[in-house]
């Protein structure tokens, strides 16, 4: 195969059979797409250890990991609440987000982490 353009390409030595010695000089190619098996790991084992992040803002390195556990955090306040999120503005609500997201979070949470999660908390 030789690709000539960015919609054309040549088969060398290729010839239609249909009862003459005549070469193909167009006509239409279907693509057939041979089926690929992909296997991913459970999404429980993934929530525990979410592995490599994808970076989004190459500024804030720590923030996927951050934000993974805020988000568990959340969750895991929102299900004590009976299926509710917390009311915004709740300070009670949003520290225990944060204290949540505290037992989740491996590294050293700052005061710029604590500020982060209580903005998702509210």
């Amino acid at each position: 195969v030789n690709v000539t353009g960015p919609y054309t390409f040549e088969i060398k030595g290729e010839t239609i059979h249909s009862g003459s010695s005549i070469e193909a000089q167009q006509g239409y190619i279907t693509q057939v797409k041979q089926p690929v098996a992909i296997a991913f790991e459970s999404y429980e084992k993934r929530l525990v250890e979410p592995g490599e992040f994808m970076m989004s803002d190459f500024a804030k390195f720590d923030r996927p990991a951050l934000l993974h556990a805020a988000f568990q955090g959340l969750e895991q306040v929102r299900q004590e609440l009976g299926g509710e999120y917390p009311t915004p503005g709740d300070v009670a609500a949003c520290t225990k987000v944060l204290e949540a997201t505290k037992a989740k979070y491996t590294e050293e949470m700052t005061p710029a982490h604590e500020r982060i999660v209580l903005q998702l908390a509210s």
